[in-house]
């Protein structure tokens, strides 16, 4: 069964793709041992989502990444409808992303930004900070987001140089999703949708140590997207 969910074919197409990676640890002869499992999950244009597929990698680089991605494309994964990739920001997964998936608009997670942000931040000021941000990802549009930004920039340049540097620079990614359905906004702005599957596969394992084998590994995995798409198949997300 979980052979043939991760070699099923992809058929439907999907807006919004949603990446992440979690690490679980595997008993490894007296020790064990962390492996990183990379997870994608899509979203139709009509509000259907679904955990696409699962796959362990020793560590999380460009390489683990390219090799999933292609796979993805190679079961049937919709190049052509696919509007926005979602993640946080990993080195490896920004590289592979544009290698395999072509020039598809990339959405950074605002919730990583802004926990990244207020610790970077002294304690003083860190709700102002807060404030700040939240103008900018919950803007009306692309133009007051874009303001927002620039008043966030000109307000804490002096004292976060670093900070605001790099905000500026990634304005690209953290404002893609603000060009879709602004009922779509709120929900593709994070990769909290996804971090959902690791949520469950921790409520699974609750009590228990490392994985016994690899294959214990991918039984959880595939248990809780199959559970879980299950579920979603029965709703509309928008």
């Amino acid at each position: 069964e979980v052979k043939s969910f991760k070699q099923r074919r992809l058929s439907d197409k999907y807006m919004y793709l949603f990446l992440d990676a979690a690490w679980v640890k595997d008993l490894v002869g007296a020790t064990t041992g962390r492996v990183c499992v990379l997870m994608a999950v899509g979203v139709t244009d009509d509000g259907r989502k679904e955990c696409l597929g699962f796959e362990r990698v020793r560590r999380e680089t460009t390489e683990a990444w390219r090799g999933f991605l292609t796979r993805l494309a190679g079961r049937g994964l919709d190049l052509s409808s696919l509007e926005l990739v979602i993640s946080d920001e990993h080195k490896g997964l920004l590289s592979a992303v544009p290698e395999v998936l072509g020039d598809v608009a990339h959405q950074l997670c605002w919730a990583h930004r802004v926990r990244n942000i207020r610790s970077a931040v002294a304690p003083t000021h860190r709700a102002a900070v807060i404030e700040g941000l939240r103008a900018i990802y919950r803007a009306k549009n692309l133009h007051e987001a874009s303001a927002a930004l620039n008043r966030f920039v000109s307000a804490w340049s002096a004292l976060y140089p670093s900070v605001t540097k790099k905000l500026a620079e990634d304005a690209g990614y953290l404002l893609a999703f603000l060009r879709f359905d602004p009922i779509h906004w709120e929900y593709v702005r994070t990769s909290n949708p996804i971090e959902r599957v690791f949520r469950e596969v921790r409520r699974w394992r609750r009590g228990c140590g490392a994985f016994a084998n690899p294959h214990a590994c991918d039984r959880v995995f595939y248990k809780v997207s199959r559970l879980l798409n299950e579920r979603w198949a029965k709703r509309d997300l928008w």
